[in-house]
């Protein structure tokens, strides 16, 4: 399972049921998301959700690279491993 790329946007406007969050797919803006009722600060970190999880991947490399050679205490790179798992099931460095 893939989720839609990012960047995801969400432009602040509140429709009747909520906030919507969208991407693009082939050049087309695509809604991704949407949250109910008064959530605007859920629809900001949803459309944060693809550039933080971009973000902890190349934070877990650094880790990893950084951990082999000072030997580190690995549980850290072991939550950062679970919750990119989380984000995308089957992930594997």
């Amino acid at each position: 399972m893939k989720h839609t790329p990012g960047p995801w946007k969400f432009d602040g406007v509140k429709s009747v049921t909520g906030y919507e969050i969208t991407g693009q797919i082939g050049g087309v803006h695509v809604p991704v998301a949407y949250t109910q009722g008064a959530d605007k600060p859920n629809a900001y970190l949803i459309a944060a959700a693809p550039k933080m999880l971009a973000t902890l991947k190349k934070v877990h490399a650094q880790l990893v690279a950084w951990g082999k050679q000072n030997g580190m205490d690995f549980q850290l790179i072991s939550a950062v491993e679970d919750t990119i798992s989380e984000a995308e099931p089957g992930w594997r460095v």
